[in-house]
């Protein structure tokens, strides 16, 4: 039946719209601007069919080796703010029981008891992270976890700050151990986030290297954390671009095994209130900033909640759980590769935060 109708090009919907607007430009009327990002009301299969390189992008997050079975995989986190290490314990081991793949301990002071923080926690079944920790505290840690088989840990630290525990390669066996973070701004345009987070990132590696450390083990230090917006379309091309990006900042340092799902990237959902959608807002933001994560490839989720009490810690931790077993997000490793809006929207971040990031060497 389809062998009746004309095939339709790109050109002929220009043509139509420009019709029906009396002869006004279709692009000049209906196109807006994302900071210096052109975003056109059409897009379709030419505006992609030159970009061959993000084929080296598509599919490239299945995680094989994951008991669930899943060809997506992404930590479910609760942040929890600690105090009081016993209490602490206490919210972290209801978070893992009640559908956590993870927890992050959040320091505003040294921690009393270390033993008593992680007491009944198996690190080998989990992700744990930890911010505001002294070096000597995270020794601590690792002294603690040094008879378990295997683990998964993410401290928030500067480079400079964890030189001699990166450098210590018995650290990594067995376990995905990382010391570096790399926070990126939400307050700057799309392009220029990804464009920042290169830019750190590209200090580190270079310090680390100064110093002597292989760029292999340097690629498995670091992490990237991101805090995902109200831009849903926005923040899953960007997500996406800070890993080809990323990818691209390694391997020019001569690592040719470095592989774009070997970028750990962290998507974080700040609360957010709006009068407007209360007393829901926030839940809402969440579910849509998880979805953008998600799509976007992110390798942790973390969805803050309005209040730091048990239910609305229940719904944020909740909303990964949603998205992973009723809207089966973890069954298709990438669900928008291929999409002509988001395709050319990663690509346009990525060039111009990729142009910036040079400049900014120039400079």
């Amino acid at each position: 039946m389809f062998e009746e109708f004309k095939k339709s090009t790109k050109k002929d919907w220009e043509e139509k719209s420009k019709s029906d607007l009396k002869g006004e430009d279709v692009y000049s009327k209906y196109k807006w601007n994302i900071g210096d990002l052109d975003i056109l009301p059409m897009y379709d299969a030419s505006d992609i069919e030159n970009l061959d390189y993000l084929d080296n992008f598509k599919n490239q997050l299945a995680k094989d080796d994951d008991p669930s079975g899943d060809v997506r995989v992404w930590k479910n986190i609760q942040k929890i703010a600690v105090a009081n290490c016993k209490e602490a314990n206490k919210q972290a081991l209801e978070a893992l029981n009640n559908g956590a793949d993870g927890v992050h301990f959040n320091f505003t002071k040294g921690p009393d008891n270390i033993n008593v923080l992680l007491k009944n926690i198996l690190p080998e079944y989990c992700h744990l992270e930890f911010s505001g920790l002294s070096k000597s505290a995270i020794e601590a840690v690792l002294e603690l976890l040094s008879s378990s088989k295997s683990y998964h840990v993410f401290f928030h630290s500067h480079v400079d700050d964890q030189y001699d525990l990166i450098k210590d390669s018995a650290l990594m066996n067995n376990s995905d151990l990382r010391f570096v973070s790399i926070a990126i701004s939400p307050d700057v345009s799309l392009d220029d986030q990804v464009a920042q987070a290169l830019s750190e990132l590209n200090r580190s590696i270079r310090s680390l290297l100064i110093k002597g450390i292989d760029i292999k083990k340097i690629s498995n230090s670091f992490a990237l954390i991101t805090d995902i917006g109200t831009d849903y379309f926005g923040e899953i091309a960007k997500t996406r671009a800070i890993r080809n990006q990323v990818f691209q900042l390694v391997r020019s340092y001569g690592h040719e095994d470095f592989s774009p799902e070997d970028v750990k990237i962290k998507c974080s959902s700040s609360p957010w209130v709006n009068e407007k959608y209360q007393p829901h807002s926030n839940m809402l933001k969440g579910s849509t900033a998880a979805m953008a994560g998600i799509l976007g490839g992110c390798d942790i989720l973390e969805i803050q909640p309005e209040q730091d009490n048990s239910l609305s810690n229940r719904i944020a931790r909740n909303v990964s759980s949603v998205l992973k077993e009723e809207s089966y997000l973890a069954k298709v490793a990438d669900p928008v590769a291929g999409s002509y809006y988001l395709e050319s929207l990663t690509d346009q971040i990525s060039k111009s935060a990729w142009n910036k990031f040079i400049s900014s060497l120039e400079d």
